[in-house]
């Protein structure tokens, strides 16, 4: 009876102890399936980050600071809610939901670096080249040309008769008020000096008047062919 008992107790007790033939380890036969799915050191298990590799127990201590799925500071911006192996993505604004802020970018329109989260206010308000609407005629302006359009270009603009008469005329109205309104038109008849109201001192025949303020003027607006702004 003994021997029977000795037998049974080595073969066929649930509660026998048997080695685990993956890590040597001595558990109850009955636990055995729950050891090797969960307790096994030697038995390789997927990663808890989702990265989807597989370790043993020694090497996935190691392995959580080599994941691509830890979480990772990036140096520009402070934060640390970026997957390593997302990082390069979110430096480079790959990530429309995770971009980093504080990554340079260039403006399209003037060329100048600055911050990812300034470009919006910068290409609203502050872009030299961005275009914005002329008050008098309406037209859309590079906002670098504005006021040289303004004082030169724009028709709508009023601006004193060069025959000196004193009236403020539209610039689209102003060939036909000389050559017909003006009361002094007969006076001048395009042969009369009047000096330049940009500032530069010279006198012009007024029937050159135009053409100095527009294109012969020291004092005249332009527009830096550079497109350089302070």
């Amino acid at each position: 009876m003994g021997k029977n008992m000795f037998h049974y107790a080595e073969s066929t007790c649930s509660h026998r102890n048997v080695c685990c033939d993956i890590c040597h380890v001595s558990v109850p036969f009955s636990g055995l399936g729950h050891h090797k799915a969960n307790l096994c050191v030697n038995i390789p298990k997927l990663c808890p980050r989702g990265c989807g590799s597989a370790f043993i127990e020694a090497r996935m201590i190691q392995h959580q600071y080599e994941c691509p799925k830890r979480f990772i500071r990036c140096d520009l911006c402070g934060c640390d809610d970026s997957f390593a192996d997302e990082l390069e993505y979110h430096l480079d604004g790959s990530l429309r939901d995770n971009e980093c802020p504080m990554r340079m970018v260039i403006c399209s329109e003037c060329k100048v670096s600055l911050t990812s989260k300034s470009i919006d206010v910068h290409c609203a308000q502050n872009c030299p080249r961005r275009l914005i609407r002329c008050n008098y005629c309406k037209s859309e302006i590079n906002a670098i040309d504005i006021q040289n359009h303004i004082r030169l270009e724009c028709q709508e603009v009023k601006q004193f008769c060069n025959l000196g008469c004193q009236q403020m005329i539209r610039l689209t109205n102003m060939e036909n008020h000389q050559e017909l309104h003006c009361p002094k038109r007969n006076i001048h008849n395009g042969n009369t000096n009047v000096t330049c109201q940009l500032g530069c001192g010279i006198d012009v025949k007024s029937k050159h008047y135009f053409l100095h303020m527009t294109e012969k003027c020291p004092k005249r607006l332009v527009s830096c062919i550079l497109r350089v702004t302070s």
